[in-house]
């Protein structure tokens, strides 16, 4: 290249850069120095990039079913499904609102979650407040590996591909949408999750099948299970077998009521693991200090559990029950659900709740 060429087109660029800067900013520096126009898009006022799910800082401790789903808590989530959760609850937070954990399973792409609450009845075509269903959700977000399996999910659910959110658009649209006017560089499965769309689309809602819940394997560990203060030994992986799980379970929770009634406040609190969260959010060691002048302080106590219902899922186990609680200065009947971890080869409290 001739000299005075590559002055002129070094003045040219450094034109364009300027130009770029006074009239869109550094993204306009960035378009100018491209001088292909094959990655510039049309503007589209109307395109608005749907709000994200996110983890809340500051929620109600144990966490809320809502929030179990927005973080990614699988446990947690079983053990609210196994209270009775309401399932079509929303989430309150404003960008967020009408969205139930169904919708925030799907946007953050965790299959697991998804199939939980679909196998416990959650309605896969629920719409949050502008209308977008669970599968509207999953369309205009960048692509997950998981997203083949959880559409088939839905679909096998009886999600309806037929439905239009307040834009006035299916989630085949969406999708459509999603890709041409944003950066999505993972396109994984771009071409079969838009097939499987077309046909849910085409042919409407299928019968919906029932599904199992997911069991995690036997040996399978959860974050709980490696503590500071509480090493594991050669026998801290859950039992092999469902029922010999579930009757260490129970062994575990009536020698924590026979503590209880015993008044032996070492033993009693023993069965609590180190990362216990009290349900009214007092620090650990200040609910510990309470917890012994309580039962320290009664004559006699008495306790006792009926109509115990208990759910093992590898090394974490979800138990319900009747507690009949009777001392000299109180008497209390309520239902009571408690989330135990496998530590050690030993069951400890992580948390638990009460209700009459």
């Amino acid at each position: 290249m001739q000299p005075k060429a590559l002055h002129r087109r070094v003045n040219l660029r450094a034109i364009r850069g300027f130009a770029g800067i006074a009239l869109f900013g550094f993204n306009g520096l960035a378009l100018a120095m491209v001088g292909s126009s094959t990655f510039v898009k049309p503007f589209r006022p109307d395109y608005r990039p749907v709000a994200r799910v996110s983890c809340p800082q500051s929620g109600a401790l144990p966490r809320t079913l809502i929030d179990a789903a927005a973080c990614g808590d699988l446990f947690r989530l079983r053990a609210r499904i196994a209270e009775g959760g309401d399932l079509a609850v929303t989430d309150p937070r404003k960008p967020l609102q009408g969205r139930t954990a169904l919708h925030h399973a799907v946007q953050r792409g965790d299959k697991d979650i998804v199939e939980a609450l679909l196998a416990a009845g959650a309605n896969p075509d629920a719409a949050d407040a502008v209308g977008n269903s669970a599968m509207h959700l999953l369309a205009m977000r960048p692509r997950t590996e998981s997203d083949v399996a959880i559409v088939d999910t839905l679909i096998k659910a009886g999600a309806d591909g037929r439905l239009r959110n307040a834009k006035g658009r299916t989630a085949l649209m969406e999708l459509l949408n999603f890709t041409t006017y944003s950066i999505d560089p993972v396109r994984v499965d771009m071409e079969r999750i838009g097939g499987m769309f077309d046909e849910a689309e085409a042919k409407g809602p299928v019968k919906a099948l029932p599904l199992k819940p997911v069991q995690a394997g036997a040996g399978q560990a959860s974050g709980a299970d490696m503590r500071q203060d509480e090493a594991p030994s050669a026998g801290s992986a859950a039992p092999a077998s469902p029922q010999g799980a579930e009757t260490s379970v129970r062994e575990a929770l009536e020698a924590w009521a026979g503590a209880w009634s015993a008044r032996n406040i070492d033993a009693y609190l023993d069965h609590y693991a180190s990362d216990f969260r009290p349900a009214d959010g007092r620090p650990l060691e200040q609910w510990r200090v309470l917890r012994r002048e309580r039962i320290g302080g009664a004559s006699s106590i008495d306790v006792k559990l009926s109509d115990v219902k208990i759910l093992v899922d590898g090394s974490r186990a979800v138990a319900q029950f009747r507690q009949d609680y009777r001392s000299d200065a109180l008497k209390s009947v309520d239902r009571k659900t408690v989330v135990l971890d496998n530590v050690a080869g030993n069951w400890r409290i992580v948390e638990e709740k009460t209700g009459k």
